[in-house]
């Protein structure tokens, strides 16, 4: 975890169980091409093999260690989710990039 990193723990009691919710809030990932940081663009693009010649990057804002976790007590499951697991188990997938969308007008030659 980062240093500027903080923790939220909320409880929710409902009818069917109470359920414990974590947060983690962090930074935005350094996205210097010089960085060495570990918490850094260029650290993982280089861990997922994302290349520019492919046409593969990263938001240029990236929360990768801000995290959510859900609890049932009840019955014992967890269930997280993170921006940088995300990223690693699409890249798993060997599935094709989504195309982005700026919000701009469209050019002839983008259709």
């Amino acid at each position: 975890m980062t240093q500027d990193a903080a923790e939220d723990t909320f409880h929710w009691t409902r009818p069917g169980g109470s359920w414990t919710i974590r947060t983690r809030r962090s930074s935005i990932w350094t996205s210097d091409p010089l960085s060495l940081s570990t918490l850094s663009h260029v650290s993982l693009k280089s861990r997922l093999g994302l290349t520019r010649f492919a046409n593969q990057d990263l938001p240029e804002a990236f929360f990768g260690s801000t995290s959510l976790s859900l609890h049932h007590a009840e019955s014992d499951i967890t269930l997280s989710f993170s921006a940088t697991e995300a990223l690693q188990s699409w890249r798993l997938l060997d599935a094709a990039p989504i195309p982005h969308l700026s919000g701009r007008a469209s050019d002839p030659w983008d259709n």
